[in-house]
């Protein structure tokens, strides 16, 4: 997941009084220390560990998901999916799910570019109007295409036939 390149991203920002949250870890904890370490010196909260339950309701409180996964990890991760449902746009240093993110007007790619990143994040968090406009448009793309209720009325159609 790279979160050293998160927390270098975070420290490129103009900060604009936003809270900055750092989740995950490894079973190597050496690494999580250091990690730990890096996030303390800056405005990051870093919570280790966050079970899957808990991970609710992180997204509930979330503006921007920003994803620094390697670009040979992720296919459709469960948390770009979580974010759109909570109206939380995802920003991607490397992955961008059957080109959704700009398709849909839904969170940006930056296609391996950290400079890239930095100055979209910059732009968001700067631009309140923007971010609440593709926190719509995550909304409802994710609510047609992932919501229980679609899902299951695409099975009894599949069903029914």
């Amino acid at each position: 997941k790279q979160p050293n390149i998160f927390i270098e991203l975070i420290n490129s920002l103009h900060k604009n009084n936003w809270n900055y949250v750092l989740g995950g870890g490894t079973e190597n904890k050496a690494y999580n220390d250091e990690i730990y370490k890096k996030a303390k010196e800056t405005e990051i909260k870093f919570l280790g560990f966050v079970k899957y339950p808990d991970s609710f309701k992180l997204y509930e409180k979330s503006k921007i998901y920003v994803n620094t996964s390697r670009i040979d990890s992720d296919g459709l991760p469960n948390a770009f999916i979580q974010s759109w449902l909570n109206g939380v746009i995802v920003l991607s240093l490397n992955h961008n799910p059957n080109n959704w993110l700009h398709q849909h007007n839904i969170g940006f790619c930056a296609e391996g570019n950290f400079k890239k990143l930095s100055n979209k994040l910059n732009y968001l968090i700067n631009n309140p109007i923007e971010l609440e406009k593709m926190s719509s448009n995550a909304i409802e793309f994710s609510k047609n295409l992932f919501s229980n209720s679609n899902i299951l009325k695409k099975y009894i159609t599949l069903f029914q036939q």
